[in-house]
């Protein structure tokens, strides 16, 4: 018992002496950073100076009940000038070198300047007024006596010095990019995205050419894809860029400017789950612009997985039913107003020829979700950024982007037939074989005719539930 009482204190003791030593090592070196080194340590701290970079988050996918996809992302690349590595007055040589590569490669630009020139002519775009007014305003130039084309685009070129460029088209296109720059916050925090989803061919040669050009990079990210954009379109929705509105809301919560957000639909509803934690860069520079360290403080953070309850295979089956007896329903009906005026009837409308819409969902017995929806007229969302397309959309008179399913408000029809035949058999009313005579036409209240999808003839319970015969359940009622 004593030599393990003896072994006991020894590794205290020593578990003490590294304690002490540790501390030790702490204090001596605070001393030589705080006491010894401090004008030292506080010049370096005053030179250098530390920038964030956040990175984009991986949006989460939509899925189908069984994993099937609807909406996914795909690899893309962007061609982006990185402030925080390029000196400030290599800025425009930067610029022409990529100018220079997009035409090798046949790579499109963001070009969103309202000034272009043809043959050697300079000249406003069309629609550019607004435009025109804020670069002419106090928060760019400053000048509201600039006229003309040529008096903008040299007061440009000389704020950006870029008026020694003697070329007018090379002159206007780095005086384009510098604008585009300028608008869209270019800053140490925030790159600026020089060309989107460029080709892997571009990427290659951009990669290239610029390993000796600082602050070019080739950027990966993600394109929004949706697998079948006339499956669930009113379910589904679209994200887009952050509008100014937007973006006031959503800046507190981590948005910046140039993300995007789910404008309706599941993207819209669940877009908390699925955008993600965006990742944060620190990198410090010295004083004369040199990289001193780069480590990432925060990680980036995938947005979730989404599974709907619809299941794509009976969605595809509802899609198609509903609009085969859309149709039908409004064949029927031509025939019958044709018939009608060549039978001089007073009845000549409202018989089935203007069926264009109509809605059907199915419902889980099991706990009511819901397997399937379907609209009509149904759209394509994946076109919905197309401008023409867009148009269609929003001047159709029949409203292929209201959602019958969800947001129409409809008599419930045939719906409230089992609700009349269940009171009429408990009040006995009727039984299920009383028959009545349907002629297509119930007009027992003669300014509100109910009619009926065929002529049944007499007609008891359990047919007039399978013909869904309005006839029968308006006498019944």
């Amino acid at each position: 018992m004593g030599k393990d009482k003896k072994n006991s204190n020894i590794r205290l003791i020593i578990c003490g002496v590294i304690v002490v030593l540790i501390f030790a090592v702490f204090t001596i070196r605070l001393f030589d950073w705080q006491i010894l080194n401090e004008d030292k340590y506080k010049e370096i701290s005053a030179q250098s100076t530390s920038y964030t970079e956040v990175s984009d988050a991986t949006r989460g996918e939509i899925l189908d009940v069984h994993g099937k996809e609807l909406a996914v992302n795909k690899t893309a690349y962007n061609i982006v000038i990185n402030k925080i590595y390029v000196q400030e007055n290599s800025t425009n040589d930067i610029i022409n070198t990529l100018l220079d590569l997009c035409v090798k490669c046949d790579t499109k630009w963001v070009d969103e300047l309202p000034i272009k020139v043809k043959n050697d002519v300079v000249s406003f775009s069309a629609d550019s007024d607004a435009e025109l007014e804020y670069i002419k305003g106090e928060s760019m130039l400053n000048d509201s006596d600039l006229n003309t084309p040529d008096e903008v685009l040299d007061a440009l070129a000389k704020r950006y010095k870029a008026d020694s460029i003697e070329d007018t088209y090379r002159r206007r296109d780095v005086v384009s990019v510098r604008y585009n720059m300028e608008k869209s916050g270019y800053s140490y925090s925030k790159a600026y995205i020089f060309a989107e989803k460029v080709s892997e061919d571009a990427v290659a040669v951009v990669s290239e050419q610029t390993q000796s050009v600082p602050g070019v990079e080739i950027r990966v990210t993600n394109e929004r894809v949706i697998k079948n954009g006339t499956l669930i379109p009113h379910i589904l929705g679209v994200v887009g860029s952050l509008s100014a509105e937007e973006y006031e809301s959503n800046k507190d919560n981590g948005y910046s400017m140039n993300d995007v957000i789910g404008k309706f639909g599941i993207e819209s509803a669940l877009e908390s789950n699925l955008r993600g934690q965006s990742g944060v860069k620190t990198i410090v520079k010295d004083e004369n612009g040199n990289i001193i360290s780069e480590e990432e403080t925060v990680k980036a953070k995938p947005g979730d997985t989404v599974y709907l309850t619809i299941d794509s295979n009976v969605q595809s089956v509802a899609n198609y039913s509903l609009q085969k007896n859309i149709n039908r329903a409004r064949a029927e009906g031509e025939r019958e107003v044709r018939n009608a005026k060549s039978n001089n009837a007073k009845q000549q409308s409202r018989l089935g020829e203007d069926c264009y819409c109509g809605g059907a969902v199915m419902l889980s017995v099991k706990d009511n979700s819901v397997i399937a929806a379907a609209s009509a007229p149904n759209y394509d969302v994946s076109k919905y950024y197309d401008s023409d397309y867009n148009a269609w959309l929003n001047t159709n008179e029949h409203s292929p982007m209201f959602s019958r399913t969800f947001d129409g408000s409809f008599s419930p029809g045939s719906a409230f037939q089992p609700c009349v035949a269940l009171a009429a058999l408990q009040e006995k009313v009727i039984k299920p074989n009383t028959l009545i005579n349907c002629t297509k036409h119930y007009d027992y209240y003669p300014k509100y005719v109910v009619n009926c999808m065929g002529t049944h003839g007499h007609t008891a319970l359990h047919n007039a539930m399978t013909v869904s015969c309005n006839y029968y359940f308006a006498e019944t009622g």
